[in-house]
């Protein structure tokens, strides 16, 4: 099955001010500059004025003995993001990430869940990535899952990586799913986003999301070897031993559902 389409010179879905500023209540301009028509009209169909956002930022170093994972301010991420623009190495040892979890309600107990990680400084090791979500009390609705990543290459072009549903880059458990994300090694910008409709099923309604970004270069199948899991990094993604130092260990966010008997 064809589970990837890569886009460069991309033409975003036809909008009108409001429409924009509406997107922009969830979504990132680079987001929308991805989207298409189709994929527009179904989020601008959703509450977008009342959704509910967890957003955290992590500080993320590699040592020799591995990596290192501190929740920090958005003012010291974004700060320090601004003053590496003017000193981009090709190599860093300390890299911020933005990740948020934000769930629109889509009816009764239904929910449309988005789980986006933006870089904020780029990585020195672009390989499989892995992004994903577990649910807890809730179910995600089969044949919704799928996943996007947005790139800008140093010229300014923006493109994006479709990841389908039931595509070889996707594995799914009963309590989850993840996608691994190879990052497109021209670009110096990163943006990754997952989605699926998901079903609360009793008042513990929960969903968790972690990105683990793999320090060292892996496989496509290294990459999927772990399971959906709240002992694993970010209480989603519980990496096979072997495995498992290859990612950064990065902390994970996670949205309470609300549910209606």
């Amino acid at each position: 099955m064809l589970s990837l389409l890569i886009t460069t010179n991309v033409k975003g879905a036809t909008l009108t001010d409001a429409e924009y500023a509406r997107l922009r209540l969830v979504f990132s301009d680079l987001r929308i500059a991805t989207m298409s028509d189709e994929k527009a009209q179904e989020y601008l169909s959703y509450d977008l004025e009342h959704n509910k956002k967890v957003s955290k930022y992590f500080k993320v170093t590699k040592t020799t003995n591995g990596t290192t994972s501190t929740e920090v301010t958005k003012e010291e991420a974004t700060n320090a993001a601004k003053n590496n623009t003017t000193t981009r190495a090709t190599s860093h040892t300390t890299t911020y990430k933005n990740i948020q979890i934000t769930a629109l309600n889509g009816g009764v107990n239904t929910y449309l869940m988005d789980l986006t990680t933006v870089w904020l400084i780029s990585p020195a090791i672009k390989s499989y990535d892995v992004i994903a979500m577990r649910t807890d009390d809730a179910t995600v609705v089969e044949g919704t899952q799928r996943g996007t990543q947005g790139y800008v290459y140093k010229n300014g072009n923006i493109g994006y990586v479709e990841y389908s549903n039931n595509g070889t880059n996707m594995k799914k458990a009963s309590n989850g799913f993840g996608i691994s994300m190879n990052l497109v090694d021209a670009a110096d910008t990163y943006e990754c986003y997952i989605i699926a409709t998901v079903r609360a099923t009793t008042e513990w309604a929960e969903v968790y999301g972690s990105y683990q970004h793999a320090a060292t270069n892996v496989t496509l199948a290294q990459s999927q070897a772990y399971t959906i899991s709240h002992n694993g990094y970010g209480e989603v993604i519980n990496f096979a031993t072997a495995v498992q130092n290859h990612y950064d260990g990065m902390q994970g966010v996670s949205i309470k559902l609300d549910y209606t008997p």
